[in-house]
């Protein structure tokens, strides 16, 4: 999984890129906030890619409001891509939704975009600063993910769950011996990997050799936006941007291991972040009456 810029439908010697890819028959410049680990675990899901595939629906802001207090759930799931709309739209109905009551923010994704994380990110914290959010990690919330989820009111996290990867990777993929005759517009690439968070790069062994005057142009880049990365970590959980060498080297960690670096606030179940999220709704003022209803 790579952030990439999409420029042209055609192949060329080298292609910018900030859509998600794994295939080297794209030539990038690409910068990743996604776990490592998460790339092996999206096998099975590119996999279902491969499949038939739905029609695309177009995307509908201002959904009838429900039609009972609730509370509203919001998934991250899987690579966070460029198309945001859908999650951006969700965010501002359930804001503007005087029946939903609070949001549970559901998260299994290893990461993806950086741009679309942060703007994820902001919209939650818009939305927290209106209803109480929680956020419950399930298998991952690395990288990307990990960015939306700190917007949340509170974190919860299975003990198992694999949360962190804090950090920032630059890969830079150009062509040489490039045929643009070539029906899969393939060519062997030169691979040449930055990084800031020195396990960001844990399993990758992509590397090439790279100018240094380009080398230390892409590393200053791929090292402001890990200072972007963290700042906002930093701010939302209340850590020392002192210690980043302890919770923010590109890391992944488990649930327990992020609860005691302040990552994450409990360790729990989904019915434990639900719990809590009533908790804050009455916190918040909200008086509830009746048992509240999930809406999706």
């Amino acid at each position: 999984m790579f952030l990439t810029l999409l420029m042209a439908l055609v192949c060329s010697p080298v292609l910018q890129s900030t859509e998600s890819t794994s295939s080297l028959a794209t030539l990038s410049n690409v910068v990743e906030v996604v776990s490592p680990v998460s790339m092996a675990e999206s096998s099975e899901a590119k996999m279902l890619t491969n499949q038939e595939k739905p029609e695309k629906t177009e995307t509908v802001c201002n959904a009838k409001p429900a039609k009972q207090d609730a509370i509203g759930i919001l998934r991250i799931i899987d690579n966070i891509g460029v198309s945001f709309e859908d999650v951006v739209c969700k965010i501002r109905d359930y804001a503007e939704d005087k029946s939903v009551k609070g949001v549970l923010l559901v998260i299994n994704s290893g990461g993806g975009s950086i741009g679309s994380s942060e703007l994820i990110c902001r919209e939650i914290k818009e939305l927290a600063t209106k209803k109480p959010v929680v956020a419950i990690a399930v298998n991952s919330c690395n990288s990307g993910a990990y960015w939306v989820a700190i917007a949340a009111d509170w974190i919860v996290a299975q003990a198992s769950t694999s949360v962190g990867s804090i950090g920032v990777k630059y890969t830079i993929e150009k062509g040489k011996n490039f045929k643009q005759t070539s029906p899969e517009c393939t060519s062997d690439v030169d691979i040449t990997v930055l990084y800031a968070g020195k396990c960001k790069v844990i399993g990758d062994n992509r590397t090439a050799p790279l100018s240094s005057a380009d080398r230390a142009i892409v590393q200053e880049h791929t090292d402001l936006l890990y200072e972007i990365f963290t700042s906002f970590v930093a701010q939302a959980r209340k850590l020392s941007l002192e210690k980043l060498s302890e919770w923010a080297d590109g890391k992944e960690f488990t649930g327990v291991q992020a609860l005691k670096l302040g990552l994450i606030d409990q360790i729990g179940s989904y019915s434990d972040a639900v719990k809590k999220l009533e908790q804050l709704i009455v916190a918040h003022g909200t008086v509830i009456t009746n048992r509240l209803v999930f809406i999706d």
